[in-house]
């Protein structure tokens, strides 16, 4: 995502896309070189560590990995991961379409 997108009603969305991609990065590194702890992921991933901290708070609520004293894991194989994580993204496109019909169907659009 450029840093660079104009401000407006849904700049805060771009943001949580993101963030969004980056727990996706910081997952599939865990992935491919687990365990790991934060200080490898951010050199691997050239992230700052309090991101990947974050990062890997919300994929440990997400039970997508499990943190341990040797660093994170994850439970899941490669393609688990990239069933599950298609399948939410894909349940995101009707609340999209529900988005830009409420747009469209507004009565001052013309």
């Amino acid at each position: 995502m450029k840093t660079t997108d104009p401000p407006g009603i849904c700049s805060n969305i771009l943001n949580e896309i993101a963030i969004c991609s980056r727990h996706i990065d910081v997952l599939y590194a865990v992935s491919l070189h687990q365990p790991i702890g934060i200080i490898k992921l951010a050199q691997k991933l050239d992230l700052p560590q309090h991101q990947i901290r974050y990062s890997l708070r919300v994929l440990e609520n997400c039970k997508y990995i499990i943190a341990g004293a040797t660093g994170a894991t994850t439970p899941l194989e490669p393609h688990e991961l990239t069933t599950q994580l298609q399948a939410e993204i894909e349940a995101l496109i009707p609340h999209i379409d529900t988005f830009v019909a409420h747009i469209h169907n507004n009565p001052h659009h013309s």
